[in-house]
């Protein structure tokens, strides 16, 4: 359960997201009650819902230095995407047209729920991913 609304983003699949509303509905007002595993997995789920940690998505050939930054980056939660053509199937819509933006050149995109920043080094991959 937890790791559900994490799979929407990275499937791009909305039906995930769903899932996750009508679990987080069906227990409202209840989790509080709720102990052991499934309670503590419920409210990591319902966090990661309301407060999506960040996606980084690493495109283009050479992206090494980019790559570098983003699995350093402190930021809990965060997952990160190394790709070399942005079309792949991983790559969340929200963040192909900025990376497309960028052309040949390596990109790094930063994604929070479905608002994405782009970051061409990895000083401002840093600034995005805050």
């Amino acid at each position: 359960m937890r790791h559900v609304p994490r799979l929407a983003r990275l499937t791009g699949n909305d039906g995930y997201g769903t899932v996750v509303r009508d679990d987080v509905q069906a227990v409202a007002g209840t989790l509080a009650s709720l102990s052991g595993p499934f309670g503590a997995s419920l409210a990591l789920a319902v966090r990661e819902h309301i407060d999506p940690s960040p996606h980084v998505v690493v495109a283009g050939k050479d992206a090494a230095a980019l790559a570098g930054a983003a699995r350093s980056l402190s930021v809990a939660g965060r997952t990160v995407l190394v790709v070399e053509d942005v079309e792949d199937a991983g790559v969340p819509k929200e963040a192909r047209a900025l990376a497309r933006a960028a052309g040949k050149r390596p990109m790094a995109v930063v994604c929070v729920g479905r608002a994405c920043r782009a970051a061409s080094t990895p000083d401002e991959l840093t600034v995005a991913a805050r």
